[in-house]
């Protein structure tokens, strides 16, 4: 049996939502100074 690629798919999610919290936050810092 193959291994799904779940985790794939899961780290692949994590990382979009990491990548946006992280231009969110930015964009709060430089809307902030």
């Amino acid at each position: 049996m193959r291994e799904r690629p779940a985790s794939k798919v899961l780290v692949k999610d994590i990382a979009a939502d990491l990548n946006l919290s992280i231009r969110r936050l930015y964009a709060w810092l430089k809307q902030d100074t």
